[in-house]
C-alpha cells in the first residue's frame, strides 16, 4: 500500500479494544508481520516510525 501512494497510519484504539493503548507495541506488531509476509528487508523500524507518527498526521482531516 506504502508503495502505491496510498496513507497508511498506525495507532490504537483504546480501552475498549486494547488495554495497553501501546503505539510501541502496534509498531513492532507491524514489523513483525511484513517480515513474516515478505522477509526481514520489508519494514524497517524508521518506517514503523514514520507510520506511527507522520502517517498519521497526513491522513488527518483539516
Amino acid at each position: 500500500m506504502c508503495d502505491a501512494s496510498v496513507n497508511v497510519a498506525l495507532g490504537v484504539n483504546g480501552s475498549a479494544s486494547n488495554n495497553s493503548s501501546d503505539v510501541i507495541g502496534e509498531m513492532c506488531q507491524a514489523m513483525l508481520l511484513q517480515w513474516v509476509g515478505f522477509g526481514p528487508d520489508a519494514m524497517s523500524a524508521r518506517q514503523a516510525l514514520e507510520l506511527a507518527t507522520r502517517g498519521q498526521r497526513e491522513g488527518a482531516e483539516p
